[in-house]
């Protein structure tokens, strides 16, 4: 089955939406040096986390200045998994995973017009270190968050030749997320504003997402 992560959980209400809808993980966005409103502390992360059922992951979403910062951060949080969205290399993803004995899933932005060896490249380059590559659009040097697809054909290519698997983020909602699955077979998906509304988690629209994932085969 496609692993399901939603992303951006912010309150125990979007905990309940996200845990009863049947998501594999939750992300929480912690603390990041950027601005989005769905940001939260490492403090009110660590609460959430520990409201999970076991059978549904938390991931830390990070951003960090420094590896002691992340690993400062995870220890308090107790996540099952961390996300790092900075431009990390890969002698310092190896000391991260070492100091946090967690599985690393690497955000890697897809820009429009990029050069697919490029993409390809930045794939080779990680992948020996980390667990997981999460392709997400990138606009105006940001990635994730935009709510904007991208060009799947170049995800495609990653999910053929990673030697890891791949989930797949960007704009992605309940009416297209069947039919990136099919085009682009990844391991899992990945989403935060395509099942919201007016900023905040929408039952009708995370339940939508689980169905269209699951019909798709996943």
């Amino acid at each position: 089955m496609t692993f399901i992560k939603i992303c951006g959980i912010r309150t125990e209400q979007d905990l309940r939406i996200v845990v009863g809808a049947g998501v594999d993980a939750a992300g929480f966005i912690i603390e990041v040096p950027v601005e989005t409103p769905r940001k939260i502390s490492r403090w009110t992360a660590s609460g959430l986390v520990r409201s999970l059922p076991g059978d549904v992951l938390g991931v830390a979403v990070l951003m960090p200045a420094s590896i002691d910062e992340a690993v400062e951060i995870i220890d308090l949080v107790e996540p099952d998994m961390v996300q790092i969205h900075s431009d990390m290399d890969p002698n310092r993803l190896y000391e991260l995973k070492e100091r946090c004995d967690l599985p690393l899933i690497k955000v890697l932005g897809i820009r429009r017009g990029v050069d697919r060896e490029t993409i390809l490249s930045e794939v080779d380059h990680v992948s020996g270190v980390v667990d997981f590559i999460l392709l997400d659009t990138k606009l105006n040097q940001r990635s994730g968050g935009t709510g904007e697809v991208h060009d799947w054909s170049v995800s495609r290519e990653v999910v053929r030749s990673s030697p890891v698997p791949v989930i797949l983020a960007g704009g992605l909602n309940p009416l297209n997320v069947g039919d990136a699955i099919k085009f682009v077979r990844p391991y899992g998906v990945d989403t935060a504003s395509g099942v919201e509304t007016g900023g905040r988690k929408d039952p009708d629209k995370v339940r939508r997402f689980v169905e269209a994932v699951r019909r798709s085969g996943g």
